[in-house]
């Protein structure tokens, strides 16, 4: 019963039902956003943690701190994560620490900051000569090891995830500002695509192209070191939020043209059925109903996630 269809891990991946030769029944379960069952009982095992160093280095501007990311490849330095901050992002942090004083334990933003990437190293044998790579790779850029922060305490690392956080938490204090205000229809419209590195540099110019066309700003950071960051579209009111609509649409076919993924980390759920039926057609949806109807005849669990309609 289970579908025919390729299911994309060239990248990250939420779109749809996870299926692959000899797969154990357990992988048709996890990420189904609770379509077949509820799991009641989970085994967890834990590895050993190992230390890290955290890292956010600022750059000058959007295209200084994208080319930087690309050079890591070249750098023979592997970091844990890649995070990716752009202009618009950091004003979004600087007015937080301003206003909100979840925020001010935040170290202050360097004033020429125009971007700025976040890693995490392991602290082994080769740090120090990752650092001195990475010295050389980021002066190029425009940036400095010297006008960065880097923190190996857990208070430390705590500040600097923070600052990772605080740009999705304005956008949604942003967004509830509006719904209690002006635009209460209206909800977060930020994207959640993925494409393979050697695609990404034509998705960021479609990020610009489509959301500066239909008329609307946003703010990019995140996971840019697995082809995967986020724009958050910055909407006033209810107009704006049926042209990012559009504009998502749009992306999203854009993203499964060049071989990605429109739902990389944060799964389908009630809102995003259209984009699996992009992906992988009418035929694709109905081979996972197939498998709801088989595991599920009535209904029961989650009805209308991932690929929508009812029993029939």
């Amino acid at each position: 019963i289970l579908p025919s269809y390729q299911f994309n891990t060239a990248v990250k991946n939420t779109a749809g039902l996870f299926v692959e030769d000899n797969m154990d029944a357990v992988d048709l379960f996890v990420g189904s956003e609770g379509v077949f069952g509820i799991i009641t009982e989970a085994d967890l095992y834990v590895i050993p943690a190992y230390p890290l160093i955290s890292s956010i280095v600022f750059l000058p501007n959007d295209g200084d701190a994208y080319a930087l990311s690309r050079d890591f490849a070249n750098s023979g330095v592997t970091p844990e994560f890649l995070e990716f901050f752009d202009s618009g992002s950091l004003d979004l942090i600087r007015s937080s620490r301003r206003d909100d004083p979840r925020f001010t334990g935040m170290p202050d933003i360097p004033e020429d900051a125009g971007s700025a990437l976040f890693f995490d190293l392991p602290i082994d044998d080769n740090l120090k000569e990752n650092f001195r790579r990475l010295e050389h790779v980021i002066a190029k850029h425009g940036g400095s090891l010297s006008n960065s922060w880097c923190g190996y305490e857990l208070k430390d690392r705590q500040r600097f995830f923070a600052f990772r956080h605080a740009v999705p938490q304005s956008i949604f204090d942003y967004v509830a500002r509006l719904k209690g205000a002006s635009a209460p229809g209206i909800n977060k419209m930020g994207t959640d695509m993925s494409v393979p590195l050697d695609k990404l540099d034509e998705m960021m110019a479609a990020y610009d192209e489509v959301i500066t066309r239909n008329g609307l700003e946003y703010v990019i950071f995140g996971h840019i070191g697995n082809g995967h960051p986020h724009v958050e579209i910055i909407l006033k009111d209810m107009d704006d939020l049926e042209r990012a609509r559009q504009a998502y649409m749009e992306l999203a076919a854009k993203a499964i043209e060049l071989g990605g993924s429109p739902s990389a980390e944060h799964g389908i759920g009630k809102l995003k059925v259209d984009y699996v039926r992009m992906m992988y057609g009418d035929d694709g949806v109905e081979q996972m109903r197939s498998v709801k109807r088989a595991m599920d005849p009535k209904y029961l669990f989650n009805p209308g996630n991932i690929f929508g309609g009812e029993a029939e």
